[in-house]
């Protein structure tokens, strides 16, 4: 899997299926999961900081991962132990549109 030219794709089509065992309890799905919601979890602490978000910032998330209760809900539960304030929103719009709300505002100015 690893080395195929699609190496990323075949590895990310696996998710819906470990994130369906890790929610009946299999072990290794749980502790697969348990270790990408605080790699998650850790990189949006590290986008925080480095925006240097005011506490309680806004969240939203995308991506199919992400669209998973049961994985967003454990990457809010480690950012909370890791001491983030957030507030937590649907996204409003399509990421597509998003960056082109972004595109045309930053033009503006």
């Amino acid at each position: 899997y690893a080395t195929a030219p699609n190496a990323v794709a075949r590895i990310a089509a696996l998710a819906p299926r470990i994130l369906q065992l890790a929610q009946r309890g299999d072990r290794n799905a749980r502790r697969i999961t348990r270790s990408e919601s605080s790699a998650v979890a850790l990189d949006l602490l590290r986008l925080v900081k480095e925006l240097r978000g005011h506490p309680p910032v806004m969240v939203s998330w995308e991506g199919s991962v992400m669209r998973n209760r049961y994985f967003r809900e454990q990457v809010w539960r480690w950012a909370r132990r890791e001491g983030l304030q957030f507030i937590a929103r649907p996204p409003r719009m399509s990421p597509l549109a998003a960056a082109s709300r972004l595109a045309t505002t930053s033009r503006a100015r």
